[in-house]
């Protein structure tokens, strides 16, 4: 029987290629999903984190100043050199992994970007002082 089993194989998606999925919030701390866009025939693709706004909220008939729709290279290019800068490599060298290691959240507000730092994989930082003094030296 075991010699009879299909090989499944394990199938990688567009999604699966953006670096911050599943880690982009907007103002109202809602996840942006990725969407894409563009024609495929003329193989022009473009990627968007993109959240909906909350049924009956001020933004619901597009009014406000939230942010809804984010180029994905915009933010995933925040991430890197945030990263790049706090790992002290260039943002080029860095794999996925290293990104995702240690952005545990970003979120997207109209004035700013907030990350939030997983401050036990930062390198050689045990205590929230040395995880302060580590952030304050790099940014």
């Amino acid at each position: 029987m075991t010699g009879n089993q299909e090989k499944h194989r394990t199938r990688t998606t567009r999604v699966d290629g953006l670096l911050m999925t599943g880690l982009v919030f907007d103002a109202d701390g809602q996840a942006m999903e990725p969407r894409f866009a563009g024609a495929i025939r003329k193989q022009t693709r473009y990627a968007y984190y993109v959240s909906k706004p909350f049924p009956g909220s001020v933004d619901a008939d597009g009014n406000g100043d939230t942010i809804r729709r984010v180029p994905t290279k915009v933010a995933d290019g925040m991430a890197r050199s945030l990263i790049g800068r706090l790992l002290e490599r260039p943002a080029a060298d860095l794999t996925r992994i290293d990104v995702r290691r240690l952005v545990q959240r970003m979120d997207i507000m109209p004035a700013a970007v907030h990350f939030t730092i997983r401050r036990h994989d930062l390198p050689g930082v045990t205590t929230v002082a040395d995880a302060m003094a580590y952030l304050r030296s790099r940014v």
